[in-house]
């Protein structure tokens, strides 16, 4: 509130009388502005607004604060986040134990492989840059999986091979990483084309399309074959990927010079056909597609950022849900770096959570989430991160909330690494870091000095996680933290419709005031006590929620957005609305209903464990 020039007067008029030994106020505890700050006051009190009596005389002085950023871009230069490196028992860039697999040199019907061939040469419409494992000569590198692949800079795009010569051909090979490693970035719309004259533009009458797919995304070899063609140059156009840029990690060409008999052709498709796909992947891709777009519609994943409005109807898409913001403590002891967060002073950090999209896996599900634990002990950030899937070799952006002082904690063949970038993505610095990790189990430990991060203490630190999520930013989805005595961090999931958060003070008193779901509660906690709320949680849309909201003894406001998703729930409601339009059709549902009773009781016992 903005008051006149001038002696003023603001008050509240509480319910019922009450017994009061405290006031707080601030001029603007979101640090956005540090004008028109009161530095000198009374404090008055009243039980019937006609006669007050002054309880305290302030005179103070405004204090400098370092402003929070009003929104606006991300300071910080972060390059698009690269593929999460292999790993086994060794380590990072060891050998998984999978052996290299090796382009076909000839098909069951003993066709060549032409691109093999001494004189076959790939060549493509772009490359994605900065990452040299991705090449246009690894299309015919007789090599399979992402290590030997080529990536798009973007749809749509075009790969080819040329012969060297012209040959009969009928048959073409491809997958985007046939190793099963990623499920990211495969084709999902292309055109096979073949010429005996080249012709740089796609749409040149010399090219003859011989195969059009449509489908679910082409992830590991998969083989498409057509009636027999002359043809020196195959080219495939891809206009669409389950990703931005699309990956090829081979494209094999089968034929021979003379004419192919018909017992070297299988059952030959037509050119607008498409390969016999297991209906239950297409089902999986789908059902990926459906829940995607539950999570988008209720901001739990990110949206295109190419999305704009249109036609003056679409005036404004989903919003994502707010990110955590939390406080951040000094720990009472170091963890030991192993990355396995099984250390007693974790219990004493807030705990913020990202999450993102990655629907690309069925059994896995469409929604990745990232957890971290943050704590100061002497000059040093440590940082706890699980996740429950690595979507890139980004494992942590750090930096000030509005990006300054930014660099990006990598996990690669060099083990954790800080790197700093300049515009452009140019890297700048690439420091080793202490840390340890478990990538199979997605878990990582490590210590940043905090001189790298100048302004912390009045700031705060901002920690990117999500980083390789579907349309999710280059700096991720952000957990911020602010110092203060007081930690929180939610406790297991919801069970029973109840979200457990754990609430413990630090090394002096601190006062917790609640904004969020109970305004106006509050209470004490003494130095190392804990306190663990039980917050009833919400029926959301695609499962409970809750927001929980409070301020410390300095003002400060911090949030937490707990979310469990239930899919199977989100799917029995459709369920039974289906069956209620039906019925009123006069359609019989009783043994669907049947069914989704057996259904209900088995989701309600999930959803309590």
């Amino acid at each position: 509130m903005a008051g006149p020039w001038g002696p003023h007067w603001a008050q509240i008029e509480l319910a019922r009388p009450a017994v009061i030994d405290r006031v707080v106020l601030s001029r603007d505890r979101q640090r956005q502005y540090a004008d028109r700050v009161p530095v000198r006051f009374d404090i008055q009190v009243s039980l019937d607004s006609k006669a007050w009596h002054t309880v305290r005389q302030v005179a103070t002085r405004a204090e400098p604060v370092m402003l929070r950023p009003k929104g606006g871009k991300f300071a910080g230069v972060v390059p698009a986040a690269p593929p999460p490196p292999r790993f086994s028992d060794q380590g990072p860039g060891a050998s998984a134990g999978t052996p290299e697999l090796q382009a076909a040199t000839a098909d069951e019907a003993g066709l060549r492989n032409l691109a093999l061939g001494p004189r076959a040469k790939a060549a493509a419409s772009s490359l994605l840059p900065g990452y040299a494992i991705h090449q246009v000569a690894h299309l015919n590198d007789g090599r399979l999986g992402n290590a030997y692949s080529w990536i798009s800079h973007g749809e749509p795009s075009w790969a080819e091979i040329d012969l060297g010569d012209t040959y009969w051909i009928c048959h073409v090979a491809l997958g985007s990483d046939s190793s099963g490693q990623y499920r990211d970035r495969a084709a999902t719309r292309f055109t096979i084309l073949a010429a005996r004259q080249y012709s740089a533009d796609s749409e040149a009458a010399t090219w003859t399309a011989v195969y059009c797919y449509e489908g679910s995304p082409v992830h590991t070899r998969t083989s498409f074959r057509f009636a027999p063609v002359q043809a020196r140059w195959v080219r495939v156009v891809i206009q669409a990927s389950n990703q931005d840029q699309v990956r090829i990690d081979e494209l094999e060409v089968f034929g021979q010079k003379d004419p192919i008999p018909p017992e070297k052709t299988k059952a030959q498709a037509p050119a607008s056909s498409r390969p016999a796909i297991e209906s239950r992947e297409m089902l999986e891709y789908a059902f990926l597609g459906e829940e995607h777009a539950w999570l988008k519609a209720y901001g739990r994943a990110d949206l295109d950022p190419r999305l704009v409005p249109y036609n003056g109807r679409v005036k404004e898409y989903p919003r994502h849900v707010g990110d955590d913001r939390v406080p951040l403590v000094r720990l009472s002891s170091p963890p030991v770096l192993d990355g396995r967060l099984d250390d007693s002073c974790w219990q004493g950090a807030s705990r913020g959570v990202a999450r993102v999209a990655d629907p690309y896996d069925f059994a896995r599900g469409p929604l990745a989430c990232s957890a971290v634990w943050a704590g100061v002990h002497g000059e040093d950030l440590y940082l706890g991160i699980q996740t429950d899937r690595l979507l890139s070799a980004h494992v942590a952006v750090v930096s000030l909330p509005d990006g300054q002082a930014c660099g990006v904690l990598t996990w690669s063949e060099k083990g954790l690494r800080f790197n700093t970038f300049a515009e452009g993505g140019k890297l700048v610095d690439s420091r080793p870091v202490e840390g340890g990790s478990d990538p199979a189990g997605g878990s990582f430990e490590v210590r940043l000095p905090l001189a790298w991060f100048k302004g912390w203490r009045e700031a705060g630190l901002r920690i990117g996680l999500g980083m390789g999520g579907r349309h999710t930013a280059p700096e991720g989805r952000a957990v911020e933290f602010g110092l203060a005595s007081v930690s929180v961090a939610e406790v297991g999931h919801c069970q029973g419709g109840v979200f457990r958060v754990r609430f413990r003070a630090g090394d002096r008193p601190v006062h917790v005031l609640m904004r969020l779901p109970a305004p106006g509660t509050s209470w004490e906690l003494l130095p190392g006590e804990t306190r663990l709320l039980q917050v009833p949680a919400e029926a959301g849309p695609i499962g409970p929620q809750a927001t929980l909201g409070f301020e410390d003894d300095r003002g400060e406001s911090y949030v937490l957005h707990l979310f469990r998703y239930d899919p199977l729930g989100r799917t029995l409601a459709l369920a039974g609305d289906l069956a209620a339009r039906l019925a009123s059709r006069g359609i019989d549902v009783s043994a669907e209903r049947a069914e989704l009773e057996l259904l209900a009781q088995r989701h309600k016992v999930l959803m309590a464990g």
